[in-house]
């Protein structure tokens, strides 16, 4: 098996066990699981250097990050406005 693909194989593993334990505290807001993946995401394309030389992950970079942006922005306007 190749490197990259037991790093995916331990990305998922992670992401499923935090998204259980977020589920088991009563998490339902979409939000935080796409924030909690796209984190996950961005710890394991910094750690692992086979990650770098991939063009598709390189083009939804910027994508993933004006996610992050918007969905942080949306949050805290919620939080101002008592939406929350």
């Amino acid at each position: 098996m190749k490197r990259i693909e037991k790093t995916m194989i331990l990305f998922s593993i992670i992401y499923l066990l935090i998204s259980d334990l977020l589920l088991i505290i009563g998490e339902r807001r979409i939000d935080v699981y796409l924030i909690i993946l796209i984190t996950i995401y961005y710890i394991y394309y910094t750690l692992e250097p086979e990650l770098h030389s991939n063009n598709g992950l390189k083009k939804i970079n910027p994508p993933l990050i004006t996610l992050v942006a918007i969905l942080a922005i949306y949050r805290i306007y919620l939080m101002i406005t008592g939406g929350i």
